[in-house]
């Protein structure tokens, strides 16, 4: 196998861990927001919210590894933030 098909492999093994990282702690928090059992009003909608928070913060933490990952360690290149492959 060539090199570069192994950092491509570690990369996806990586984003795959986030993901069920990221899957559990959203089911943890929102399930118990659609079986009724978070109590008041308040919690549902802050277990709603930390739920959404984390989504958003798998997606950003995402889109930077694999930036950093392609342009980084597959190209031996320098991410600019200005430049088309940076996410400034």
């Amino acid at each position: 196998m060539s090199r570069g098909f192994l950092k491509v492999l570690i990369l996806m093994t990586v984003v795959w861990l986030l993901f069920l990282a990221a899957s559990s702690s959203i089911a943890y928090f929102v399930l118990a927001v659609l079986d009724g059992s978070a109590g008041s009003v308040a919690v549902s909608v802050a277990r709603t919210v930390v739920g959404v928070v984390v989504f958003l913060v798998w997606i950003v933490g995402w889109h930077r590894l694999t930036v950093f990952w392609l342009y980084r360690v597959l190209l031996g290149e320098k991410v600019n933030e200005g430049s088309a492959g940076g996410d400034g």
